[in-house]
């Protein structure tokens, strides 16, 4: 809590040791716990009597419209020991139900508190088993009694997140009949805790619980995390460079969502940029539908008889986000100026609407309907005209709206993710020294491959296989470093080294392949010997004849070479007989 919080707190444990209530807006109400142990029985016992009472007299702004009870529908007393929070909750209610299969809308009480920094919610009813939104509810932790006015509860939680001798939390009733919860009921001025269920962190926007000054010293042991600016990276400096707000003014009815009236037209705010301008508003029942009708009437019907304002925001949106997109988001908002016609200018500070130097968040999701929401950040503004003024809802509704003029407003859009645009900038300044760093250290081992190749192709002596090689193996060290810039997103620098360094080796081997090719010797003609002419089919001989003519002449060679022989014999045998 702001430092006013721990003076409020330290001014409430000075004046007096007995228990006492401060009562502030929302986020500042703070509550004096009472001292001692209680058991969880179901029964109150006298060491509630150290605490102030807390009456429940104050319905939801959304679920209610924000009306204060003629008499509180319950009372909650809240102690505190060494270890733990007690809470007694007794509950008027005549007709108690728990037809409805929604656990909200069952008679029943919630009690929120941080542990780790992290919501936790309970819900307990009046005769069923407690649930949680967060962890289990154990057993012996809380009772929940029916009693002949109603229904009593009675818990207890460990004191945790403890700062300044306090804790923040709250308490909530809900009323239900008929199988609907008819609203939800908080201690005065706790209008706005219609919403303590989205406290997810401290750090949340709904910052709509109360102060809960303990009894006894208790250490502090609550931890907040520092902000932690986005680490700006090669891949997502345009992202948060090119981030913009959207600006622009509306108005809808809060009952049944039916009506939607854009005002003035908007304005697109870059990172680290200012608008400031004055845009003429479109008053309610100006607008005109196709059939000719006109349409944007705030009416008894849309109210609740008067009883709901109706959003006249300013709407800040970021319309880049896509569903599961987080952002966090920082502005200063010098100043917004309502005029109408027939009435004061009403002038709002960013001191007054706590928008001065004001982080917040948001994470885009998908609706059930299937629209995108969470992108948006809305300030309202028709509670605060209307205590301005100082007039009722109902002529806010029929006179104010339809007598808009115009609205000046200024805003100025500070930091994306905790980086400012001046960050922004330094970080390109610096691109180039970032990515001859990235050439240097991450593209050597290519760059040495792709010069090696080329220390190769020089020593190859036209030697073609070596030349190949050499091609090869460059042009995969080049492929694979344009791969390294496109992954890491270093394409400007980087790349262009890529592609006219490495890429140009790449084309000189190329240059060298090519002419080594071209100075092979040719190699010879090869030509077929002409095919002998075939015989005529009247002279040439068949296979039949051929084949006997063959036969008879090595048929003649053999007898002539028989009587050879027989006549050498003869000759040797008559020289032998003399």
């Amino acid at each position: 809590m702001k430092r006013l919080l721990a003076i409020l707190i330290s001014l409430a444990m000075a004046l007096s040791l007995l228990p006492m209530t401060l009562n502030a807006i929302t986020a500042d109400i703070v509550i004096q716990a009472g001292s001692g142990t209680a058991v969880i029985d179901g029964v109150k016992d006298d060491v509630y009597d150290t605490a102030t009472p807390l009456d429940f007299v104050q319905k939801g702004k959304t679920n209610g419209g924000g009306e204060v009870l003629d008499e509180p529908i319950g009372q909650a007393w809240v102690i505190n020991d060494d270890t733990n929070v007690y809470v007694f909750f007794s509950v008027i209610d005549s007709e108690l139900d728990d037809t409805s299969a929604n656990n909200y809308e069952t008679d029943s009480v919630d009690v929120f508190w941080m542990n780790e920094n992290q919501k936790q919610q309970w819900r307990l009813y009046y005769a069923n088993p407690g649930t949680a939104d967060s962890g289990v509810v154990p057993d012996d932790y809380y009772t929940a009694v029916i009693t002949d006015k109603g229904y009593d509860v009675e818990l207890y939680f460990p004191i945790t997140d403890v700062l300044n001798n306090s804790i923040e939390m709250c308490l909530q009733i809900n009323a239900c009949s008929g199988g609907k919860r008819d609203y939800t009921c908080y201690i005065l001025d706790n209008e706005e805790a219609d919403d303590a269920y989205q406290r997810s962190t401290r750090q949340s926007e709904y910052d709509v619980w109360w102060t809960l000054a303990l009894t006894g010293e208790h250490e502090d042991n609550r931890h907040d995390p520092e902000p932690v600016a986005e680490e700006i990276t090669i891949k997502n400096y345009e992202s948060i460079q090119s981030r913009a707000i959207s600006t622009s003014f509306f108005i809808q009815d809060n009952v049944a969502w039916a009506l939607w009236h854009t005002v003035g037209n908007g304005e697109s705010i870059p990172l680290g940029g200012t608008v400031e301008q004055t845009v003429t508003a479109s008053p309610l029942g100006m607008t005109v539908n196709d059939a000719g009708e006109e349409v944007g009437e705030i009416n008894a019907s849309n109210t609740n008889d008067w009883t709901v304002l109706p959003k006249f925001n300013l709407q800040m949106i970021d319309s880049a986000m896509v569903e599961g997109d987080k952002g966090e988001y920082n502005v200063t908002v010098s100043n917004i100026t309502v005029s109408a016609e027939g009435y004061d200018d009403v002038v709002f500070t960013g001191e007054e609407l706590g928008y001065v130097d004001k982080d917040y968040k948001l994470e885009c999701t998908m609706a059930d309907w299937g629209s995108l929401t969470g992108n948006a950040r809305e300030i309202a503004l028709s509670e605060l005209i209307v205590n301005k003024l100082g007039i009722t809802n109902e002529e806010y509704c029929t006179k104010y709206l339809t007598a808009l003029k115009s609205i000046t407003y200024s805003i100025t859009y500070n930091s994306y993710n905790h980086n400012t645009k001046e960050v922004v900038d330094a970080f390109v300044e610096s691109l180039v020294a970032i990515e001859q760093e990235f050439i240097d250290n991450d593209l050597k081992e290519y760059t040495d491959r792709v010069n090696a190749a080329l220390e190769s192709a020089n020593g190859a002596n036209g030697d073609l296989e070596v030349l190949n090689d050499a091609l090869d193996e460059a042009t995969k060290a080049t492929n694979r470093a344009r791969t390294e810039c496109n992954n890491t997103g270093y394409t400007n620098a980087a790349l262009t080294y890529v592609e006219e360094t490495l890429a140009g080796i790449v084309n000189q081997i190329q240059a060298m392949v090519d002419e080594a090719a071209a100075a092979q010797p040719a190699e010879p003609e090869v030509t077929e010997a002409p095919a002998e002419e075939a015989p005529a089919e009247d002279t040439a001989p068949s296979s039949s004849e051929s084949s006997g003519s063959n036969t008879g002449l090595i048929v003649g060679i053999v007898v002539v070479a028989v009587i050879v022989v027989v006549a050498v014999v003869a000759i040797v045998l008559g020289k032998k007989k003399k």
